[in-house]
């Protein structure tokens, strides 16, 4: 899949804990497995904000 930002566009990333971890108070299963791909989608935006 590729992502294409505008120059209007936001990356809104909200309520990411670390209780939802593996090992947190409220672990979900394969919950870290968000963090790269949203560690992606911050890279994208910073490369897109500084162009």
């Amino acid at each position: 899949m590729s992502i294409i930002l505008q120059p209007h566009d936001v990356l809104l990333v909200v309520d990411v804990q670390r209780d939802f971890l593996p090992g947190g108070a409220l672990a979900v299963p394969d919950g870290d497995a968000v963090v790269p791909i949203l560690n992606r989608y911050i890279a994208l935006a910073r490369r897109s904000r500084d162009a």
